[in-house]
C-alpha cells in the first residue's frame, strides 16, 4: 500500500503477482485511457515535480490519460455507463463526478 503497487490475484487461486512501477515502465503502452481504480492506487513518492508512484508510470510508458480514483465503486460505475452510451472520457467523468457530489450518501456536505 505505501508504495503504489498493483497486487494481481488471479481467480484460479495460482500464485498471486505485484505489479510495480518498474513492470509499468518496462513496457510501451498505447492506451488512450488507463483507469485505476483501488483505495491506495494513488500513493507514491511526493517529489517537487508531483507524486511519483505508478500512475505517472502509465503516462511514461505511453498512456495518452490516466485517471486514478479513490472514490468507491459506485464512482466508477456511473463512468462506465456513461462510457458504454459513446460519450467522451472527459465527459463520463465529469458525469461521474457531479453524481458523486450531489449523491446523499457521498456527497460533500457527508465528510
Amino acid at each position: 500500500m505505501e508504495t503504489g503497487e498493483i497486487a494481481l490475484a488471479p481467480d484460479n487461486g495460482e500464485m498471486d503477482f505485484i505489479l510495480t512501477m518498474k513492470d509499468v515502465k518496462g513496457v510501451q503502452i498505447r492506451a488512450r485511457l488507463v483507469v485505476l481504480s483501488c483505495c491506495h492506487i494513488a500513493h507514491g513518492e511526493i517529489k517537487a515535480e508531483g507524486v511519483v508512484g505508478i500512475a505517472r508510470a502509465f503516462l511514461g510508458a505511453g498512456a495518452r490519460s490516466v485517471l486514478v480514483s479513490l472514490w468507491a465503486i459506485e464512482f466508477m460505475k456511473i463512468f462506465y455507463h456513461h462510457l458504454l452510451k459513446g460519450e467522451s472520457a472527459s465527459e463520463a467523468l465529469n458525469q461521474a463526478t457531479n453524481y458523486m457530489r450531489e449523491s446523499e450518501e457521498f456527497g460533500a456536505d457527508k465528510y
